[in-house]
Protein backbone atom coordinates (compact mmCIF):
# COMPACT_ATOMS: atom_id res chain seq x y z
CA UNK A 1 0.00 0.00 0.00
CA UNK A 2 1.09 3.44 0.44
CA UNK A 3 2.99 3.29 4.03
CA UNK A 4 1.59 6.03 5.17
CA UNK A 5 0.48 5.23 8.91
CA UNK A 6 -1.40 7.51 11.31
CA UNK A 7 -3.42 6.55 15.30
CA UNK A 8 -6.08 4.33 15.11
CA UNK A 9 -9.79 5.86 15.17
CA UNK A 10 -10.82 5.81 17.76
CA UNK A 11 -8.23 6.44 19.85
CA UNK A 12 -6.91 2.99 21.22
CA UNK A 13 -3.81 2.90 24.11
CA UNK A 14 -1.97 -0.37 23.66
CA UNK A 15 -2.34 -1.73 27.31
CA UNK A 16 1.40 -3.47 26.81
CA UNK A 17 2.98 -0.90 26.10
CA UNK A 18 0.90 2.39 27.37
CA UNK A 19 1.43 4.07 23.30
CA UNK A 20 -1.11 4.79 20.81
CA UNK A 21 -2.56 1.91 18.49
CA UNK A 22 -1.26 2.71 14.89
CA UNK A 23 -3.42 1.93 11.87
CA UNK A 24 -1.96 1.56 8.12
CA UNK A 25 -3.32 0.65 4.52
CA UNK A 26 -7.09 0.54 3.98
CA UNK A 27 -7.85 0.63 7.29
CA UNK A 28 -6.28 3.67 7.96
CA UNK A 29 -8.05 5.24 4.27
CA UNK A 30 -11.05 4.03 6.36
CA UNK A 31 -10.66 6.21 9.81
CA UNK A 32 -9.66 9.00 7.62
CA UNK A 33 -13.08 8.88 5.46
CA UNK A 34 -14.68 8.33 8.82
CA UNK A 35 -13.40 11.17 10.34
CA UNK A 36 -14.12 13.31 6.75
CA UNK A 37 -17.88 12.47 6.84
CA UNK A 38 -18.63 12.99 10.93
CA UNK A 39 -16.36 16.44 11.28
CA UNK A 40 -18.75 19.16 10.15
CA UNK A 41 -17.20 21.97 8.33
CA UNK A 42 -15.76 24.87 10.12
CA UNK A 43 -15.54 22.59 13.65
CA UNK A 44 -12.12 22.49 13.25
CA UNK A 45 -11.02 26.44 13.66
CA UNK A 46 -7.41 25.84 12.54
CA UNK A 47 -8.63 23.73 9.41
CA UNK A 48 -12.52 25.32 8.98
CA UNK A 49 -12.55 23.54 5.02
CA UNK A 50 -12.22 20.11 6.40
CA UNK A 51 -15.30 18.00 7.13
CA UNK A 52 -18.38 18.05 5.10
CA UNK A 53 -21.80 19.06 5.35
CA UNK A 54 -23.52 16.12 6.13
CA UNK A 55 -24.56 16.85 9.87
CA UNK A 56 -26.24 19.65 8.66
CA UNK A 57 -29.30 17.12 7.38
CA UNK A 58 -29.72 14.91 10.96
CA UNK A 59 -32.31 16.35 11.70
CA UNK A 60 -34.55 17.06 8.85
CA UNK A 61 -36.06 14.94 6.26
CA UNK A 62 -34.69 14.52 3.05
CA UNK A 63 -36.59 14.16 -0.33
CA UNK A 64 -34.79 12.07 -3.22
CA UNK A 65 -33.27 15.19 -4.25
CA UNK A 66 -31.52 16.63 -1.46
CA UNK A 67 -30.48 13.04 -1.06
CA UNK A 68 -28.98 12.73 -3.77
CA UNK A 69 -27.15 16.10 -3.44
CA UNK A 70 -26.15 15.16 0.11
CA UNK A 71 -24.45 12.13 -2.08
CA UNK A 72 -23.15 14.81 -4.27
CA UNK A 73 -21.72 16.86 -1.55
CA UNK A 74 -20.43 13.96 0.58
CA UNK A 75 -18.36 12.33 -2.87
CA UNK A 76 -16.96 15.67 -3.69
CA UNK A 77 -15.58 16.06 0.64
CA UNK A 78 -13.87 12.50 -0.19
CA UNK A 79 -12.44 13.34 -2.91
CA UNK A 80 -11.04 16.56 -2.19
CA UNK A 81 -9.36 15.92 1.57
CA UNK A 82 -8.52 12.31 1.27
CA UNK A 83 -5.78 12.01 -1.34
CA UNK A 84 -5.17 8.47 -1.42
CA UNK A 85 -8.81 8.29 -2.80
CA UNK A 86 -9.06 8.56 -6.69
CA UNK A 87 -12.69 7.24 -7.15
CA UNK A 88 -15.84 7.49 -4.40
CA UNK A 89 -19.47 6.58 -4.99
CA UNK A 90 -21.84 7.11 -2.37
CA UNK A 91 -25.36 6.00 -1.72
CA UNK A 92 -27.54 7.80 0.94
CA UNK A 93 -30.81 6.30 2.49
CA UNK A 94 -33.25 6.89 4.96
CA UNK A 95 -33.15 3.84 7.68
CA UNK A 96 -36.87 4.42 9.06
CA UNK A 97 -36.45 2.26 11.71
CA UNK A 98 -34.17 4.17 13.49
CA UNK A 99 -34.68 7.53 11.54
CA UNK A 100 -30.91 7.81 10.77
CA UNK A 101 -29.30 7.85 7.73
CA UNK A 102 -26.77 5.12 6.59
CA UNK A 103 -24.37 6.24 4.31
CA UNK A 104 -23.11 3.72 1.85
CA UNK A 105 -19.52 4.78 0.24
CA UNK A 106 -17.48 2.49 -2.06
CA UNK A 107 -14.20 3.62 -3.51
CA UNK A 108 -10.97 2.96 -5.20
CA UNK A 109 -7.77 3.55 -3.90
CA UNK A 110 -4.94 5.21 -6.02
CA UNK A 111 -3.04 2.14 -5.97
CA UNK A 112 -6.05 0.44 -7.40
CA UNK A 113 -7.35 -1.08 -4.51
CA UNK A 114 -11.66 -1.01 -4.17
CA UNK A 115 -13.28 -1.14 -0.50
CA UNK A 116 -16.19 -0.05 1.24
CA UNK A 117 -17.60 1.45 4.22
CA UNK A 118 -20.75 2.28 6.21
CA UNK A 119 -21.81 4.78 8.77
CA UNK A 120 -24.97 5.19 10.35
CA UNK A 121 -25.71 9.18 10.72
Amino acid sequence: MDGIRGMKFPLEINPANGRFIMSEGIQNIKESIYLIVMTQKSERFTRPEFGSSIQSWTFTEPSVTELRMMERSLTEAVLSQEPRVRDAEVRIEIDKGSDRMKVYLQYTVKGGEKDNAEFLI
